[in-house]
């Protein structure tokens, strides 16, 4: 058998009560996260350590290709693809990664048997490694922890 056990992650976001908001994001990088954390949390930004149980995730190309004729894609404005996804996605589509906000997008994907997103995503002026889940069934919180500050300051800075 050929069991590859999936990464401890982390989310960065606010201190959800009860069932989070679909789709959420996870990657290895925890300073990553708790840079998303502190940029787009509420009062109480939190890391939200996770064990993630995909077993079939798609790539950027699976998104991309279960996008086509449900997001409409403007390549000319930009000079690089920008998606419209409308009311679905807090972000402008100038991410393809943005697509999976789209609910019919990830029934797609689940259709084609994929449970879940792993990729890379832009941020700032680097990439990090994410792992998109459509559903809780797909990880487990192991811890939360709200971001200390002073300390991500500390060891950004050092």
């Amino acid at each position: 058998w050929n069991l590859m056990k999936m990464p401890i992650v982390f989310h960065g976001g606010s201190n959800w009560e009860g069932k989070p908001k679909f789709p959420l994001f996870f990657t290895e990088d925890k300073e990553g996260a708790e840079w998303y954390a502190l940029e787009h949390g509420d009062e109480t930004p939190t890391i939200h350590e996770a064990q993630l149980d995909f077993k079939n995730p798609a790539t950027l190309d699976d998104l991309l290709d279960a996008a086509k004729g449900i997001v409409s894609r403007d390549d000319e404005t930009y000079g690089f693809p920008v998606y419209d996804l409308g009311d679905h996605s807090p972000y402008d589509g100038m991410n393809p990664l943005d697509v999976v906000y789209h609910p019919k997008v990830r029934e797609v994907l689940r259709n084609r048997g994929f449970d879940g997103v792993s990729t890379m995503d832009a941020l700032t002026n680097s990439e990090i490694p994410v792992h998109v889940a459509f559903d809780e069934s797909t990880f487990n919180i192991l811890n939360r922890t709200p971001v200390d500050l002073e300390e991500y300051e500390r060891r950004i800075s050092g």
